[in-house]
């Protein structure tokens, strides 16, 4: 487990840091990847994310670790807070008029088929998804614009001081 770690800070430190992109290049990459690593699409998140990145000239070398932020360890959790976020969006949209006619009177719904349950599954899950996805995009956009600039200053400082001393 520690080769692994020592690899992943090798990577972001040569590939990603050290790089002449400038912090917001970057920082758009790793929110284009946080944002695709979020939506329901394990499998194809690696491409989709370089393809992004690709169309707004953004870092793509840090795609890669990113969309690692779903696997299927985190899978479960994540994908699971998403349905039911996406479920509370949808009631809040819906507002209880499914049960309720204009004029008052109960309006009686048929039951769904089992496709039709999919497909409402299947909104409710890309709803919340899409959500989280833009929070943590935009968070950590900001984080690692900071982090990035915070690492050159003092990355900078250090050869200063060991230029001068």
């Amino acid at each position: 487990m520690y080769r692994y770690w020592d690899r992943a800070k090798t990577f972001l430190k040569s590939r990603v840091l050290h790089t002449d992109d400038s912090p917001h290049v970057i920082a758009l990459g790793a929110a284009i990847a946080t944002f695709v690593s979020i939506l329901p699409i394990m499998g194809v998140q690696t491409a989709v994310a370089l393809g992004l990145a690709h169309m707004v000239r953004a870092n793509k070398a840090i795609c890669i670790p990113t969309v690692a932020i779903t696997n299927p360890i985190t899978a479960v959790p994540i994908y699971g807070a998403c349905l039911r976020l996406g479920r509370w969006v949808m009631s809040l949209v819906q507002g209880g008029a499914a049960s309720v006619a204009d004029d008052g009177t109960a309006v009686v719904v048929p039951e769904l088929g089992f496709a039709w349950k999919l497909v409402h599954l299947g909104r409710e899950m890309w709803i919340g998804c899409t959500i989280v996805g833009l929070v943590c995009a935009i968070l950590g956009y900001w984080v690692v614009r900071w982090g990035v600039i915070h690492y050159r200053l003092r990355r900078q400082r250090r050869l200063l001081l060991r230029k001068a001393g």
